[in-house]
């Protein structure tokens, strides 16, 4: 039947670079600029990435914190996770608190989980992306 076929439309951006491009673009103060690329700043070696990788899993932020205090590419990336893992122990704490406890660290464990996936990515392209909600908070330490 004719009438049952449904077209594809292809919405989707196409490849994984395009669609990064949309949402830091949204996120980014030159919102709506004509002439916004998203280009990597300057190349970083494999330990730098690693190093910088591993600021936003949990506890493993003190490892850059501790290891490299000299390079300030990967000192401002371990400050925003330091901020999330504190965040992320206040939620634990949360999780006892009777009544919205339980449901606040729920979304903030969410919160926690996009926060962290962008950062990686920031660091990635190598950019220094002040985070949302913490990027000033990290900027004070």
């Amino acid at each position: 039947m004719f009438f049952l076929k449904r077209r594809r439309v292809n919405r989707a951006p196409q490849g994984i670079r395009a669609l990064w491009e949309r949402i830091f673009r949204f996120l980014t103060p030159s919102h709506g600029s004509s002439g916004y690329r998203l280009t990597i700043d300057r190349p970083r070696s494999m330990k730098v990435r690693v190093l910088t990788l591993l600021s936003y899993v949990s506890i493993l932020c003190l490892i850059p914190l501790i290891l490299s205090r000299d390079d300030a590419f990967i000192h401002f990336h371990a400050r925003q996770g330091l901020v999330l893992w504190l965040w992320g122990l206040l939620c634990i704490i949360g999780l006892n608190l009777p009544g919205l406890g339980p449901f606040l660290a729920g979304i903030s464990v969410v919160i926690i989980v996009v926060l962290s996936l962008a950062g990686m990515v920031g660091v990635l392209f190598s950019k220094q992306w002040k985070l949302p909600l913490i990027g000033g908070l990290a900027a004070k330490l």
